[in-house]
């Protein structure tokens, strides 16, 4: 809160005579213990008044601000040419506070980009003078990368990186609608050009469009009775869209999605529960696990929830390009709960096809109809 933005009442006053008398008598004690005599009659209580009455002349003067004081403050915040000063003169008080306060918002605004989090807001207000301010946009800034070489899978943001790239600072925007890959890139580069005049001497600012973890699931589930499993599966896919995103232009905007939070089996359990039509759903599994550039892969992994797993059996890709490791997060008892995302990526949840299967009308052999999380009541 501003000066000009606290009540009045709350404001510092100039003391009184009074309060300069008691404080100074009260100082006495502490640096001239012999003084013993306070009557107003001793000269040196004389001389505490006298000051008691130039102090509270001083700080009479020192608070008292008045309309031809702040209208010259103005003048100085608005430059030498401004000539708008005489438009306020003899205007009401509450009004040449408002132009000081409107003033000093401007002088406050960010005009350079140093930091990661000054490129994101910068980023994020280009971004919504293009699509509109009522559009959903999410910025995520890395410093010393340059993510538009297609080093996203192996970048770390806990190592230096590479020398020609330690001036590099990219920018991943995430609008929450789906666009066209031609909208997506006027967007970036207009974006990028605007965040060029605000990189210091030896900054370059990179923008791209979001980085996907796309993630192939299947599962196993039991249908309500009537139900269609063409239907169903539709409906899982429209869910889990919903959640993961991007959305379409007439679907609702009301789950935010963070970069790099991690993707937790049991969250898509939940989301392919709450599904009309689905009585109960299990064994959730990770087929796939592809990057952008990897979109093709082949590779199935197998990773269940609640299942133990070892790196060397379920979690090799296999081929040339593998997911490290570090994708499967475990319990303290070994079982995959997650899979880890980059601190700019987003998840993308897919339904691999043919990899839902319909358990209440078939079950597996030796197998029961699960009963807990993933039981309706």
């Amino acid at each position: 809160m501003t000066p000009l933005d606290t009540p009045r009442d709350e404001r510092a006053h100039p003391w009184q005579f009074d309060e300069f008398v008691r404080e100074g008598l009260s100082l006495i004690p502490a640096y001239a213990p012999e003084w013993t005599n306070h009557n107003t009659s001793d000269p040196g209580i004389t001389l505490i008044e006298l000051f008691a009455y130039l102090s509270e002349i001083l700080t009479y003067r020192a608070l008292r601000v008045t309309p031809d004081a702040k209208l010259n403050l103005l003048r100085l915040l608005e430059g030498p040419e401004w000539d708008g000063w005489r438009e306020l003169l003899g205007a009401p008080v509450q009004q040449v506070d408002e132009a000081i306060r409107l003033r000093m918002q401007a002088l406050s605004h960010a005009q350079c980009a140093i930091t990661p989090e000054d490129f994101e807001r910068a980023a994020l207000e280009a971004a919504r003078r293009h699509l509109g301010p009522h559009e959903r946009v999410r910025a995520f800034a890395l410093a010393g990368a340059d993510l538009r070489r297609g080093r996203h899978e192996q970048f770390d943001s806990a190592a230096p990186g590479a020398p020609e790239e330690l001036g590099d600072v990219s920018v991943v925007l995430a609008p929450e609608r789906e666009l066209d890959a031609d909208a997506l890139e006027r967007l970036c580069r207009d974006v990028q050009d605007e965040l060029a005049p605000r990189c210091l001497l030896t900054t370059r600012a990179h923008v791209v469009g979001p980085v996907y973890l796309h993630v192939f699931v299947g599962c196993r589930l039991g249908l309500e009775a009537g139900a269609s499993l063409a239907h169903v599966r539709a409906a899982i896919d429209a869910a889990l869209r919903r959640r993961y995103g991007p959305l379409s232009a007439d679907e609702p905007s009301d789950i935010a999605r963070s970069f790099g939070r991690a993707l937790h089996l049991s969250e898509i359990a939940e989301v392919i529960d709450r599904v009309e039509g689905i009585d109960w759903v299990d064994d959730i599994a990770v087929h796939r696990i592809a990057t952008r550039t990897m979109a093709s892969a082949d590779a199935r992994i197998g990773v269940r929830i609640g299942v133990a797993s070892t790196l060397a059996e379920d979690a090799r890709l296999g081929g040339v390009v593998s997911i490290p490791g570090r994708r499967l997060m475990r319990d303290p008892q070994g079982e995959v709960t997650s899979v880890a995302l980059h601190p700019w990526e987003l998840a993308r949840v897919q339904l691999e096809r043919d990899a839902m299967i319909d358990a209440s009308q078939a079950p597996l052999p030796g197998a029961r109809r699960p009963s807990g999380a993933g039981d309706r009541p």
